[in-house]
């Protein structure tokens, strides 16, 4: 699994998020590293995973933005667009170039790499709730597809838990 440089631990003090919305408070990738780490071994908790996998989890989780050092953070709309018209996943593509031509996503199970993106969206509408509810409603909504699209029915409903929705009760 790849390590942060003590410099690179540093450097995501200094990478802000949301540079491109107004939001009632700032966010660093560092604090976003470290709430998403949390979230990240609250997902896992009901799957039983191996110790190498949590300790994976975190690692992941706690290197996932590292190339952001470099790159800045790439709003998901400017991500989406270049996906779009480029077929091209510049995370992937920036992550490689910053570890050497490794994405550390293929060096973890897929379950792994599952919970860990999870985590990320689910940080992203966490924060947004509290501190830009101008995008609550995009980015919850992009939450709740995304664990829809990877997790299993009980992930699924832990997520909801943690965004404090109520699934709609069928009839």
């Amino acid at each position: 699994m790849r390590i942060l440089s003590a410099q690179t631990a540093m450097d995501l003090q200094q990478v802000k998020r949301w540079h491109t919305r107004r939001v009632d408070h700032e966010q660093t990738v560092a604090a976003h590293t470290a709430s998403m780490i949390a979230l990240a071994l609250i997902l896992a908790e009901p799957y039983n995973l191996s110790a190498q996998d949590r300790c994976d989890l975190m690692q992941l989780a706690l290197v996932h933005d590292a190339h952001e050092t470099v790159f800045g953070d790439i709003p998901y709309p400017s991500r989406m667009k270049i996906f779009e018209s480029k077929h091209m996943d510049i995370d992937q593509e920036t992550r490689m170039e910053f570890w050497g031509g490794v994405d550390p996503y293929v060096e973890v199970t897929p379950q792994v790499r599952d919970l860990v993106e999870m985590a990320d969206s689910l940080e992203a509408a966490l924060w947004s709730q509290r501190y830009a509810p101008n995008l609550t409603a995009a980015v919850v909504s992009q939450a709740v597809a995304k664990a829809q699209q990877l997790l299993d029915n009980q992930g699924v409903a832990r997520v909801l838990e943690i965004l404090g929705i109520r699934p709609e009760v069928e009839r």
